[in-house]
């Protein structure tokens, strides 16, 4: 992966719609025609949140995301445990890295033709695996990132607080919302942690989301040093600051 396959694509306005996953891939926003996850286990491109798990919690500016895997593909249904393995665990590390996520929303039946729309950047909160049900499934909060503007796209919600498929702001709006500072901000993290060979700089730990180790990129007293650090060194690290 590139710094360039990450952040807002600046040929696609903020709003597109598309009717199909072919589509979305052909303008480079999202890869894979099935997947929800588009990365590895190490780094996400984007994710596209269609309500195919009965996890997922979608309020627009906030929602909740499950993980991939486990699916019956014919009936919708959970029958095995998801992992934080493979893309899974790429998505959990966004949540330290604070490289942001294009989040591409999907309305219609599960099965049929649907509509899509590009909403954005948005930034991993937390994570955690959900073992309420019979089956462990990997959740993520996403929150919207501000654009250059400083005002986030905010999906119009329908009657039961869900977003609509309706654009909330006027089109003539959307083309300015860019994000260039998110996205440049997102390219030199992953810059950073090629660096340091996807280690920590100071304990040589490598990420393992299913542990919580994750890592973090960090400026140090000199605002124009970068460093990686794991979990626990970061701890360390803000321990020492005060």
């Amino acid at each position: 992966m590139t710094e360039h396959e990450l952040g807002h694509v600046e040929s696609v306005p903020v709003g597109s719609v598309f009717h199909n996953r072919r589509d979305i891939k052909s303008a480079g926003l999202h890869r894979h025609l099935v997947n929800g996850i588009d990365g590895d286990e190490r780094v996400t491109r984007s994710i596209v949140a269609a309500g195919v798990y009965s996890g997922d919690k979608d309020h627009g500016v906030t929602l909740w995301y499950a993980g991939q895997g486990g699916l019956d593909r014919d009936t919708g249904q959970q029958i095995d445990h998801q992992r934080f393995e493979g893309p899974n665990a790429g998505l959990a590390a966004s949540s330290a890295s604070g490289i942001v996520i294009r989040l591409i929303r999907g309305w219609g039946p599960k099965k049929g033709a649907k509509v899509y729309r590009y909403d954005g950047l948005y930034r991993v909160s937390r994570y955690w695996l959900d073992r309420t049900g019979p089956y462990d499934v990997c959740m993520y909060q996403l929150d919207a990132v501000e654009s250059d503007l400083g005002y986030a796209f905010e999906p119009q919600l329908d009657r039961h607080g869900r977003p609509s498929p309706v654009n909330a702001l006027d089109c003539s709006e959307l083309p300015r919302l860019t994000y260039s500072r998110a996205s440049r901000a997102a390219r030199q993290r992953l810059v950073q942690l090629e660096r340091a060979d996807w280690k920590c700089e100071q304990c040589s730990a490598r990420q393992n989301a299913a542990a919580g180790t994750l890592l973090r990129v960090v400026t140090t007293r000199r605002k124009d040093v970068w460093r990686v650090l794991c979990t626990h060194c970061y701890a360390k690290h803000l321990r020492s600051a005060y």
